[in-house]
């Protein structure tokens, strides 16, 4: 993970570890426009793109006894919030998203499904998930799995249109309508006939029972032009985990857990905007001991960025 340049990581990191406690009142400032919907707020905060990993906390100082608990991850347009959780189970995302409206990017995890239920979080499926699945069905299953994909890839040549063409929302929806919605149409038709031969515990029926009882949540976007076609930003986020845990390989205890998890929400937020997180770091844990509470939120990444900018 760069932090910056020039950064002696054996010496930095128990810098950053150590200071951890005190960036959490600006980590609760940034958090409210991630999840909180007053009928006020923008709707870029009514999108959420989550995932989960799991981390290996160790449950004391000599290591006797591990367990492994959930890292969550919270992405929205501003900013990306992880928390960890003693296991996967539905509280994490019940609790954090209780009062929160909007459309949640998942990959179908059934710990979402009480938040769908509820009426106020509408489920947005994720076609990266769909097609891994037909992918590892490709060598059982060559010409069904190949027929699918070939729809998936058709699909995302058209994002990438709209992307390249920097379409507003409105300028996308009208492209998917034009070009998306035959192919998904297509694709149902298509799903439908293949259900009929593959076998339900194949690779092959695993891909086509998880994208028929996804159907609604994975084409939604065709009907929403703020709507994205995969989850591939909460993927990302959690990647860089992912990759740290091949080092560190676990948290020394729980609470060593949550602290890694503040450190991961700034720095992807850092990330989000931009900015180089060392950069960041420094700067403001000089800071925080000398600023008031209700100036915090001055300190989150993107208010960070914008001060910086008006002063040239």
């Amino acid at each position: 993970m760069r932090l910056g340049p020039g950064l002696d990581r054996p010496r930095d990191r128990p810098w950053i570890t150590r200071k951890s406690g005190s960036i959490a009142p600006i980590l609760r400032a940034g958090r409210l426009p991630l999840v909180r919907y007053p009928p006020h707020a923008s709707l870029d905060f009514d999108l959420i793109h989550s995932d989960d990993t799991r981390l290996l906390c160790l449950d004391d100082a000599e290591g006797r006894g591990k367990h492994r608990a959930a890292l969550w991850v919270y992405r929205s347009e501003r900013a990306t919030l992880f928390e960890l959780r003693p296991d996967r189970s539905r509280d994490g995302p019940s609790n954090l998203l209780a009062d929160w409206r909007g459309f949640l990017v998942s990959d179908a995890y059934s710990g979402y499904d009480d938040l769908h239920r509820s009426g106020r979080v509408i489920e947005v499926g994720c076609q990266a998930h769909a097609r891994r699945k037909y992918f590892e069905a490709l060598r059982k299953a060559p010409e069904d799995a190949s027929r699918m994909l070939a729809w998936i890839q058709r699909l995302y040549r058209i994002e990438k249109e709209a992307r390249e063409g920097n379409l507003g929302t409105d300028a996308r929806l009208r492209l998917r309508q034009e070009k998306s919605r035959p192919i998904v149409d297509a694709m149902k038709v298509g799903l439908a006939d293949i259900a009929t031969r593959a076998l339900p515990r194949s690779l092959l029926g695993e891909a086509v029972t998880y994208m028929q009882n996804q159907w609604d949540a994975l084409t939604r976007f065709v009907d929403n032009g703020r709507l994205p076609i995969d989850n591939m930003e909460a993927e990302r986020a959690i990647r860089g985990v992912a990759v740290g845990r091949r080092n560190w390989l676990f948290a020394g205890s729980f609470k060593g857990g949550e602290r890694a998890a503040l450190i991961y929400s700034l720095i992807e937020t850092c990330r989000q905007h931009e900015i180089d997180p060392f950069v960041y770091f420094r700067d403001v844990l000089e800071r925080l001991p000398v600023t008031a509470s209700d100036r915090i939120g001055d300190l989150t990444p993107w208010a960070w960025k914008a001060a910086r900018a008006a002063k040239g």
